[in-house]
């Protein structure tokens, strides 16, 4: 943007390891670093989004988009308290940095229910988010229950014409839009090419012809990796 390639990346705060924020990893923030080419070297980099209180900021994705240019979604806990997380939007300025007066809340935890799903335990997780336009409306992906097991999987909501109109709305409440399909499973609409377990992190974009694609990634319960595939997106937001 502005002959500038931004990168932004999520980082634990200095001097917070295992303070409140979760898991003992200290209080994670977003940042943006700045080159005169992809490849880099990228400098400068700067505080993006940092909640107070060890709340987190985490997994930004930015997009241009029509009518408000640089846009950042990401996991956002400081429009939730406690155990709950949410995901915000926000316009991004010509330095690439939040211009908070437009910042929307898109999806809290509280708007689904499968994020608990089988685990009781902890952090009520809306995480990874993606938004892509299809059939001139806004869809938002995100990833949600427990990351290293095969009840992670992905969201689905409506997000209306504009990408800064406020909530979106998810296409089901109890269960996954897309997920693993089998024994421990949380029941998902639809499942994913290979039926991998644990599909999450999906993010949605337009390859050189136009057509939407998505990559994630899946947990390998039985080494502990996470190993990542690519599809093609339809317009009814099936993944082949």
């Amino acid at each position: 943007a502005g002959g500038k390639w931004f990168l932004y990346y999520t980082a634990p705060k200095k001097g917070t390891a295992g303070c409140a924020g979760g898991n003992g990893n200290g209080h994670r923030c977003i940042g943006r670093a700045v080159a005169d080419r992809p490849a880099g070297p990228y400098t400068g980099g700067r505080e993006v989004a940092c909640p107070a209180g060890g709340r987190w900021a985490i997994d930004p994705e930015v997009l241009t988009t029509p009518g408000h240019g640089l846009v950042m979604v990401y996991r956002d806990d400081a429009v939730t308290t406690g155990a709950e997380t949410g995901i915000s939007v926000v316009q991004l300025d010509a330095n690439g940095f939040g211009k908070w007066s437009t910042r929307q809340t898109l999806l809290t935890s509280r708007d689904i229910t499968w994020d608990t799903a089988g685990d009781a335990s902890g952090t009520h997780i809306v995480e990874n988010p993606s938004l892509i336009r299809v059939g001139g409306r806004w869809k938002l992906l995100w990833s949600g229950n427990k990351w290293d097991t095969r009840r992670y999987a992905t969201g689905l909501a409506d997000c209306g014409e504009s990408v800064m109109s406020g909530r979106c709305t998810p296409t089901h409440v109890g269960r996954p839009w897309l997920g693993f399909v089998g024994a421990g499973d949380i029941d998902p609409v639809h499942g994913l090419p290979a039926n991998h377990k644990g599909p999450g992190g999906m993010s949605a974009f337009r390859d050189n012809a136009g057509r939407a694609r998505v990559v994630w990634h899946w947990y390998d319960v039985d080494t502990g990796a996470r190993r990542a595939k690519t599809g093609t997106l339809s317009g009814s937001m099936l993944v082949s």
